[in-house]
């Protein structure tokens, strides 16, 4: 019998009795006749019981009323994308509810067959006395499991399909920057496969995937400041590629203004300049071609002024890079307009060490040794986790101390490069040196980054303005994105513009352990770029249609199901009662009570008039 017609005990014994009467009275009337002892006042009494009761029972089936049911507590399956009809039979046979969420777009189907509910939260709606959950196929994203405080036991999941099931990468960049997309890719048949990354702003590049759970990791330097979203294309044979994109925001951010000064000109000067002017970072250039003798540049900043170096033109940079040739040049009064720049006006000073056996710069030494064995080092810096091209550098490295704060180091743990603060500046020191060679031999992202990383540690730091930012990875219409912002003292601005010019105003929530921080949530209903906030503020995201990532949102689904599994939510505290609500009452025994009292009715009918047939003769 279905649970559509399943009754109470006591719903099931008024039925039997209501029944037993009807049945009673048709007998009755039988025997009546069978023993000949008609009274027709009696008979006429019978007969108008038998009609009022079909007519009780007509309008009760017409009108179904209703009882107070409580919820019986219980286990019930929950059929999400990817499950398979032996899930729902295996219910069935266990006696087990089983109900069923509907696939998102691009995601396997539930068994055909399941009786689906709108949402997860429509499960403990319609069934308040659920005590424990059984989860079959993908599982459950973050925000449905929140819609559900139950105890969660999940069974052995599929497999996920060929594509992207784990990827991040910066959505926002400084122009120059470069964009780092990492991942894995599931599904990899065993003749591999190829992740291939490439757009209008950033040409084109690959790498192999191998059989199985395959990491991957694409490299590429947006050119020129703006929106760009980028095409992530993953292939293998007998299989069909994958497509998604990537949005990355690339914005000129206030660079630190760099004086480079030399004692003659060099190739690492050259290319210095070329990336900062390629970027718009603010860069003057100072070398001496013969005594009294200099070659200026400016790049971004006003002119040099002819002669010394004063105070006034040293405190407009944020950084000077020297040499110790170059500074060893420098008059007595420019020294000292040098230590008050750094002392005073929080200048940062980098002195490139060359080949000085002990560099040194304003009052302090920065001790050095010799490696073992001497000759030429070929380092590959370190950058936790991933390592630079091989750079051809003397073999010696910084003496580590307390005072001094790591740049960069080689994956064999020696210093190379180190700072320590000065007055209200900072004093380093850097033994990598030649990294133009880098650029020559195609590594110019190693270039980029070792000196980006050296100039944000070593320059004055420049006040950042606050900016929104939305979470790594892919947004995708109809799942929330979460976005933040740290404002001190002044609510943001939470408005959030669409692609079709509709401004969604969404309300701030201070985040409870850091009262600077500020986050929304936001629900996307249309693919494209997206803007929050406003001003300097603000910030773009790309959103792309319901129906991509899908390897990608199954994936999540596994953790956030595996999750909860390990980590249960706390039961309710004290005794809970189950609730109780207004519950039709199963037609099937009214319609038994007409089909018996109409029965009793036809027989009263026919076998009354075939024995009054007789009587009226005699």
């Amino acid at each position: 019998m279905s649970a559509r017609f399943a009754a109470a005990g006591g719903e099931l014994a008024l039925a039997a009795a209501l029944s037993l009467l009807a049945f009673g009275l048709s007998l009755a009337i039988d025997g009546r006749r069978l023993r000949e002892l008609p009274s027709a006042s009696r008979r006429r009494g019978v007969r108008a019981l038998l009609l009022a009761l079909a007519c009780g029972s007509l309008f009760l089936l017409a009108t179904q009323p209703l009882h107070r049911a409580t919820a019986r507590a219980g286990e019930v399956l929950l059929l999400t994308s990817g499950a398979s009809p032996r899930d729902l039979a295996a219910a069935a046979r266990a006696g087990v509810p089983a109900w069923a969420v509907p696939p998102a777009a691009g995601e396997p189907a539930v068994p055909a067959g399941a009786r689906l509910l709108p949402d997860t939260a429509t499960l403990l709606r319609s069934h308040p006395g659920t005590r424990a959950l059984q989860v079959a196929g993908h599982g459950l994203a973050p925000w449905e499991l929140r819609e559900l405080p139950v105890p969660l036991r999940a069974a052995p999941r599929p497999s996920l399909p060929f594509g992207v099931s784990r990827v991040t990468w910066p959505r926002r960049l400084a122009l120059g920057e470069a964009l780092t997309v990492g991942g894995t890719v599931a599904g990899v048949p065993a003749s591999g496969g190829v992740a291939r990354l490439s757009g209008a702003a950033v040409g084109a590049t690959s790498t192999s995937l191998a059989p199985g759970e395959a990491p991957f990791e694409l490299r590429v330097t947006p050119r020129g400041a703006g929106h760009h979203t980028l095409e992530l294309r993953v292939q293998a044979p007998g299989v069909p590629p994958r497509i998604e994109t990537v949005d990355v925001e690339v914005v000129r951010q206030p660079q630190p203004a760099v004086f480079w000064l030399e004692q003659a000109p060099s190739a690492e000067g050259r290319e210095m300049k070329r990336w900062l002017a390629e970027t718009g970072g603010p860069f003057a250039w100072r070398a001496q071609l013969s005594r009294g003798i200099s070659r200026d540049d400016a790049v971004g900043v006003p002119p040099l002024p002819r002669g010394p170096l004063a105070l006034a033109t040293l405190a407009r940079f944020d950084l000077v890079v020297v040499d110790p040739r170059a500074l060893g040049g420098l008059g007595a009064g420019e020294r000292t307009a040098l230590a008050a720049a750094v002392r005073e006006e929080g200048v940062g000073l980098l002195l490139r060490a060359g080949d000085s056996p002990a560099p040194s710069a304003l009052g302090v030494t920065f001790p050095v040794r010799p490696l073992p064995g001497g000759g030429e080092l070929a380092a590959r810096l370190d950058w936790g986790g991933e390592r630079s091209a091989s750079l051809a550098l003397p073999a010696r490295e910084l003496v580590a101390s307390p005072s001094l704060v790591p740049i960069a180091g080689d994956r064999a743990g020696r210093l190379l490069a180190a700072w320590q603060p000065l007055g209200a500046g900072a004093l380093g020191a850097t033994l990598v040196d030649g990294t133009w060679r880098w650029v020559l031999e195609g590594h110019a992202a190693d270039h980029r980054r070792y000196w980006r990383e050296t100039i944000t540690a070593v320059a004055r730091p420049t006040v950042a303005t606050p900016r929104w930012s939305a979470a790594t990875g892919p947004l995708l219409v109809g799942l929330p994105a979460e976005l933040a912002i740290r404002s001190k003292g002044v609510r943001p601005a939470t408005s959030v513009l669409a692609p079709s010019g509709t401004v969604v105003e969404l309300p701030p929530r201070e985040d409870a352990d850091e009262a600077e921080r500020w986050g929304v949530t936001f629900w996307p209903r249309d693919p494209g770029w997206h803007r929050i906030g406003e001003g300097d503020a603000a910030a773009w995201f790309h959103v792309a249609p319901a129906d991509r990532w899908t390897t990608w949102r199954l994936a999540a689904r596994h953790d956030a199901t595996a999750a909860r599994e390990l980590a249960p939510p706390p039961p309710p505290e004290g005794a809970v009662a189950l609730p109780s609500s207004p519950t039709p009452l199963p037609r099937w025994p009214f319609f038994l009570v007409l089909l018996l009292a109409f029965g009793a009715l036809w027989a009263d009918e026919v076998f009354g008039r075939f024995d009054a047939r007789p009587a009226s003769a005699s």
